[in-house]
C-alpha cells in the first residue's frame, strides 16, 4: 500500500491531499480543508493559517500574506525586526502544512 501526499502551496490558501488505493482525499485540520497562506509574527512566535488570518485586521503590521507572488524576486519583508524572504515565508507555511498528514496518518514525515 503506497501513499502519496500532495501539497498545493497557494497564494491565498493551501491544501494537503492524500492519494491512497487509487483515491484522493483532501485532508483537513480542525475540520477545515484549506489553510490560509498567512503568517503572523508576534513576539518571536510565528502562527500560520486561520489564527493568523483572523488577526489581520487587528495587527496588520505583524502579518505576511500573498508572499508566494514574490517567490524568485529580490524581496525582503521586515516584520517584528526580522528580515523574512518569500522563500522563508513559504518554508514556514510548508512546515505547518506538513503537520496535517502527520496528524491524520499518525506518522512522521521527512520532506525531500
Amino acid at each position: 500500500m503506497s501513499r502519496i501526499i500532495g501539497i498545493d502551496l497557494g497564494t491565498s490558501n493551501s491544501v494537503v491531499s492524500l492519494y491512497e488505493n487509487g483515491k484522493v482525499k483532501v485532508l483537513s485540520l480542525q475540520g477545515r480543508t484549506t489553510t490560509p497562506s498567512v503568517l503572523l509574527f508576534d513576539g518571536g512566535k510565528v502562527e500560520v493559517g486561520h489564527n493568523a488570518k483572523n488577526r489581520m485586521a487587528i495587527v496588520p503590521k505583524k502579518i505576511l500574506k500573498s508572499t508566494k507572488r514574490d517567490l524568485g524576486q529580490d524581496v525582503t519583508y521586515n516584520i517584528e525586526g526580522q528580515q523574512i524572504t518569500p522563500m522563508m515565508a513559504a518554508s514556514l507555511i510548508l512546515k505547518k502544512l506538513k503537520q496535517i498528514p502527520m496528524l491524520f496518518l499518525s506518522i512522521h514525515l521527512w520532506i525531500f
